[in-house]
């Protein structure tokens, strides 16, 4: 939780708005904790299907088109080249903010201060946050955007790599060269770091 506080992913609701200022116009998520076996890693999962009096924040919210890219396609387009290279997008929903009169309906309890020895409060997300049926079609329409924007200039290469070598926030890119893959990578961090999208975990073949 504090890393989301400290990336202002999430933030404590004022005092003077904890009490909606359009009532009926939000909502609260239950978070629970998932673990792997593996990894000292706790991610809170915000269960965003959870029903209240017969309803969810999912049943109310519009999912959007299915947008990703077939599995088999990345796959296949990934034999292309000499080249291979891997990326992945950090935290892909959190980099596409919510509208100010959306953030009611993203509201759950936690401790204030983040220190369990507080008593609760209310917190609302900033941002699109995983959990939400709407958040990966909204991520992946602003992927895209952000390599169709009409205000920079992106070559094809790299506008291929982000709209058809992309499996939610996994990229699978080729090149005929190591170069070429070195200029495709480099071109769409600078891109994609302009509308708040990091891409890291590079790897590549090629060493």
């Amino acid at each position: 939780m504090q890393k989301y506080l400290d990336a202002e992913h999430v933030e404590a609701v004022p005092l003077e708005e904890l009490e909606p200022s359009r009532p009926g116009k939000a909502w609260w998520i239950p978070i629970f904790p998932v673990t792997h076996p593996k990894k000292q890693k706790v991610r809170l999962v915000f269960d965003s299907s959870a029903k209240y009096q017969g309803t969810s924040l999912n049943a109310e919210l519009l999912a959007g088109p299915d947008l990703n890219n077939r599995l088999r396609a990345v796959l296949l387009r990934f034999r292309l080249g000499a080249v291979a290279f891997a990326a992945d997008i950090e935290s892909m929903f959190h980099g596409f903010f919510l509208q100010s009169q959306d953030k009611d309906f993203t509201r759950f309890y936690w401790f204030n201060k983040n220190d369990a020895k507080n008593g609760l409060t209310q917190f609302r997300a900033n941002v699109h946050i995983f959990g939400n049926c709407s958040s990966p079609a909204v991520a992946t329409l602003g992927l895209r955007h952000a390599v169709n924007c009409p205000d920079l200039e992106v070559s094809p290469e790299t506008r291929d790599f982000v709209e058809r070598r992309f499996y939610v926030d996994d990229g699978l890119g080729t090149a005929d060269s190591p170069q070429q893959a070195i200029n495709i990578l480099t071109e769409t961090r600078k891109v994609l770091s302009k509308f708040n999208i990091r891409l890291h975990k590079i790897c590549s073949n090629n060493r």
